[in-house]
């Protein structure tokens, strides 16, 4: 079992509970409280080179592998940095309330405690700048902290390196059963619920959570010249209403384009598509939309309906509404939905 000491810096955690957590979920790594012989004085925020000058001078022992946590910033702006060369560490709890979805702080410290062990383990810097979902995920948009939690894993490429610096499949597994705690707490109710391209971790999903209103709108619709109308008036009408109409003006023609789609669509609370096109994209948002739990409700007008049943046969079990008009009535039909449903939530 490698031993590691943590030095608790006023960080605001709970070092015991940290201590106690980190040690029952695995066999390999024992973390044991530190504390520096005399009171030290720190600049806030905290020079991560001059902390690991004053660790040299203030401990006792050479060979204690030393974590230390604090609540200052580092000024190099990361969450942790690692001097393998004299054996410290330190962490930042800084602003970690600031991140969506909101996270477990011990959480947060037992991954980046764990990403600290394994680096001074192989003496080496691991991680790469692209978010993987990997352990060792430089974060460089710190916002895909959540997807480094979320996923809970160590990339192929990183656990290559880690063995072949000699850290052993005894220690990595120790690592992988930290990680998978860690996603089985943070998976439950505050992760992106799928993404139609097949990516295991929404890249988008910290956007969403900042992004969603409850009076958002995501309005379906065909991309002919003579429905670009139909959104701009329902825009300025919801929004007198205190309503945002979204809407993605974009062919479905690349991957970047659909993960636009799925975001904006994950940014509302309803959604209206816009049937009379007669247009297959339409059909999709509507299924993404279902499938993301938006109240929807699809809108056609009046003289179109008996092509709805020949071209979108397969969807006859979809209550449309019908309109008369753009500027006549779809308006008032969409807006008593989405207050007839506002309604009903808080009745």
């Amino acid at each position: 079992m490698e031993s590691f000491h943590l030095l608790d810096l006023a960080s605001g955690a709970k070092v015991s509970e940290v201590i106690r957590q980190f040690n029952g979920l695995q066999p390999s790594f024992e973390l044991r409280p530190y504390k520096f012989p005399q009171e030290v004085s720190l600049a806030d925020p905290l020079d991560p080179d001059a902390f690991f000058g004053i660790v040299q001078e203030y401990k006792s022992d050479p060979s204690v592998r030393l974590i230390a946590l604090t609540a200052s910033p580092l000024t190099n702006n990361y969450f942790s940095l690692v001097n393998s060369r004299h054996d410290v560490a330190i962490i930042s709890t800084s602003q970690s309330e600031l991140y969506t979805p909101q996270f477990c702080i011990e959480d947060f410290l037992h991954e980046e405690i764990l990403s600290c062990i394994l680096l001074m383990l192989a003496r080496m810097n691991i991680g790469h700048y692209d978010t993987r979902g990997c352990l060792l995920d430089f974060c460089e948009d710190k916002r895909d902290i959540v997807i480094k939690l979320y996923t809970g894993s160590i990339c192929a490429d990183c656990k290559a390196r880690l063995l072949y610096y000699g850290v052993g499949d005894a220690y990595l597994a120790g690592a992988q059963k930290i990680l998978w705690r860690i996603s089985k707490d943070f998976h439950s109710g505050k992760v992106s619920r799928g993404c139609p391209l097949g990516h295991p971790v929404c890249q988008e999903y910290a956007n969403i959570q900042l992004e969603f209103r409850e009076r958002n709108i995501f309005f379906a619709t065909s991309f002919r010249d003579e429905f670009l109308d139909v959104a701009d008036h329902l825009r300025i009408k919801l929004r007198e209403v205190g309503y945002t109409l979204k809407v993605v003006n974009e062919e479905i023609s690349n991957k970047s384009i659909l993960c636009k789609i799925c975001k904006t669509i994950q940014t509302c609370k309803y959604g209206v598509a816009e049937f009379s096109g007669l247009r297959h994209n339409v059909s999709y948002e509507f299924g993404l939309m279902q499938a993301f739990g938006l109240e929807s409700i699809a809108v056609m007008k009046r003289d179109r309906l008996g092509d709805f049943e020949k071209e979108v046969s397969d969807m006859k079990g979809i209550e449309v509404i019908p309109y008369a008009t753009i500027a006549g009535d779809l308006f008032d039909k969409i807006h008593g939905f989405v207050a007839g449903r506002a309604e009903t939530r808080e009745g």
